[in-house]
């Protein structure tokens, strides 16, 4: 696979998929995973690498101009509720967010 074809698929159907299945809108913050048909984690723990990382994603795309129209809130409400769950007294809080 080519970088360009690479590239297509990221921004053509992977980035959508995460934001369409890949967040999860009652515990406000993004899924470990998605199943291999597509849907999201039923239940269980959340990494706080994992939420960062799905933060860092969607932000830097639709910095870049190439995110789908939801990323960027989605990246600000995920920020917001790891921030809420994961900081303690300005302090570094664990490493799991559970759900």
């Amino acid at each position: 696979m080519s970088v360009q074809q690479l590239k297509r698929v990221f921004l053509d159907d992977i980035l959508p998929t995460w934001s369409n299945s890949g967040f999860d809108g009652s515990c406000v913050q993004f899924v470990e995973y998605l199943q291999l048909d597509g849907s999201s984690q039923k239940a269980g723990e959340v990494r706080t690498r994992t939420v960062a990382r799905q933060i860092y994603v969607h932000a830097h795309a639709a910095h870049l101009g190439v995110a789908p129209s939801a990323s960027l809130d989605l990246a600000e409400r995920a920020f917001a509720n790891l921030h809420h769950v994961a900081w303690v007294s300005g302090k570094r809080g664990g490493t799991t967010v559970w759900t």
